[in-house]
Order: structure tokens, then sequence, then C-alpha cells
């Protein structure tokens, strides 16, 4: 009898140990990682810590992955609700220049104006917060 066969036999009738348990209890199979021999329990606690440890790998690589999930989650929601604000304000534009009566090719220099009043903002920005501080820039007295 060869040893796949023996295997085949003991995988097709797994009954074959309740008919036999002392049979189970003194088989030795080799240590893994050393010559002696040690019992078959044993062997199968070591191979089950090795897969136990596999899979808290698995584990943690896979939180790692949810965490940086919701990150780029949060990413992609940030830049929704600006890109939802940026539409309303294109929208605003046109409206205001419809209510001043003014056409929608007026929105060139609308948007001249508004680009100047940007750069003028950034340039004086940095030191009047400097001078007096970013509290009183944001909510003056």
């Amino acid at each position: 009898m060869t040893a796949e066969e023996v295997a085949q036999f003991l995988k097709h009738h797994p009954q074959f140990f309740d008919q036999f348990p002392d049979l189970l209890e003194s088989i030795y199979v080799p240590h893994p990682y050393g010559g002696r021999a040690i019992p078959l329990s044993e062997r199968l606690i070591l191979g089950l810590r090795e897969k136990t440890k596999l899979l808290e790998g698995k584990l943690s690589e896979l939180i790692q992955f949810g965490e940086e999930n919701d990150a780029i989650g949060e990413k992609v929601h940030r830049l929704s609700l600006a890109l939802l604000v940026i539409g309303f304000a294109e929208t605003l534009i046109f409206s205001v220049l419809a209510a001043i009566g003014k056409p929608p090719s007026f929105f060139g220099v609308f948007a001249t104006i508004q680009g100047t009043g940007s750069i003028a903002g950034g340039l004086t920005a940095a030191p009047l917060i400097r001078r007096i501080g970013e509290t009183r820039v944001v909510v003056p007295s």
C-alpha cells in the first residue's frame, strides 16, 4: 500500500480512528523544526499556530486597507462638498448678473473683478494677520 492510498483511505474513512483511538494517541510525527518526534496533536497545534500568525497578518493588512479607504472616502466627501459649493457660487454669479441687468457675456468682466479682489486679498492677508492677529482678521471687533 502506498502513502497516497493510506491518505485516501483515512480521508474516506474518518471513523477509522474512532475504532482505534489508542492508535491516534500513539502516533508520533517529526517536529517541523527539529529532528525529534512529537505527538500528532502537538504537530496539529504547531500548524494551527502558523496559520493563526498568517491570518493575523492578513487581518492587520485588511484593517490597514480599511483605514486607508476611510481616509480616501473622507477626502472624496470633502471634494464633493467643495465642488457643490463651487457650483452654487458659479450659479450665484450668473444670478447677480441677471439681477443687475447684465448679459451672461458680462461674466468675463465680473470674473476679472473677482480675480483682482482675490489677488488683493492674498497680498494683504499675511501682513494684516502678522500685524493684528488671526482672530481679529477673521472676527473684527
